[in-house]
């Protein structure tokens, strides 16, 4: 099964929920005789030539095997997007990159001219206001 299409299916999920899904899918793949070579072999020696036995290490072997495949994907596409996201907050960072003079805070668009956010400048005033009589 593509991972998409897997991804769909246990995406929103709990993780006992997730779980069912797997299981649901390995027995989808041997009604349809599509068996995972891996999880076979791996099946077959712990079976130890009893049927049932195979087929019980079969089904836990590919869903061990399907739950690491979708955790790798899942961290790839997690990679990917953080990626992308620091790209964007990069180009957002050259593009515009004042800070507040006295805290450091990032500046809002709106304030591109001056040097100070506006919690800075709030107190400022209010400093001015007591000093100035």
């Amino acid at each position: 099964m593509n991972f998409e299409k897997m991804r769909s299916r246990i995406f929103g999920l709990e993780d006992r929920l997730v779980e069912d899904e797997l299981y649901r899918i390995v027995w989808e793949e041997i009604e349809s005789n599509k068996i995972d070579p891996a999880a076979r072999a791996r099946s077959i020696e712990e079976g130890a030539g009893d049927e049932g036995k195979t087929r019980a290490a079969y089904i836990k072997h590919r869903v061990r095997r399907l739950k690491t495949e979708f955790e790798i994907h899942q961290r790839e596409l997690n990679e990917k997007n953080e990626r992308a996201k620091e790209a964007v907050d990069k180009k957002s960072a050259e593009k515009h990159p004042k800070t507040c003079s006295l805290c450091g805070t990032k500046l809002g668009l709106f304030n591109a001219r001056g040097s100070l956010c506006a919690s800075c400048s709030k107190k400022i005033l209010k400093t001015k206001r007591f000093v100035h009589f």
